[in-house]
């Protein structure tokens, strides 16, 4: 079975460094205007999506880190705000890999030895499709 699994959403704001963890079941409720759509963008802008910075994320956010796994395989990826490009690194503690792939669409050559061009690839090769 292939899965993606949610672990934590770290954002480095600048003053402060906020973490919003995953379990198997999350859910994010609150009042109209507190941030609910925010989180969901935020993780959709880490994996690569594009997002709309809001005069408060203009304010705050300095970088994305969004932390989870793929089957078995501990996976990070880190994307600054505005950059067209997210710190992909993946694999056991030790012997992680890493590239710095873009975000959408694909810019230049894959990396040496492998058909990763984009993000999105990246994810499906770690899946195993």
């Amino acid at each position: 079975m292939r899965r993606i699994r949610l672990g934590m959403l770290e954002l480095v704001c600048r003053r402060s460094v906020e973490v919003i963890e995953f379990k198997d079941l999350s859910y994010v409720f609150g009042e109209i205007g507190t941030g609910k759509s925010t989180v969901a963008r935020l993780v959709d802008y880490a994996l690569g999506g594009t997002i709309v910075i809001t005069p408060a994320l203009q304010s705050e956010i300095v970088e994305v880190t969004l932390h989870l796994t793929v089957n078995d395989t501990a996976c990070v990826f880190t994307r600054a705000r505005e950059s067209e490009q997210v710190r992909a690194t993946w694999g056991p503690e030790g012997y992680q890999s890493q590239l710095i792939i873009p975000a959408r669409p694909p810019a230049g050559v894959p990396p040496p030895g492998t058909e990763v061009s984009v993000l999105s690839v990246l994810l499906l090769h770690l899946t195993g499709l």
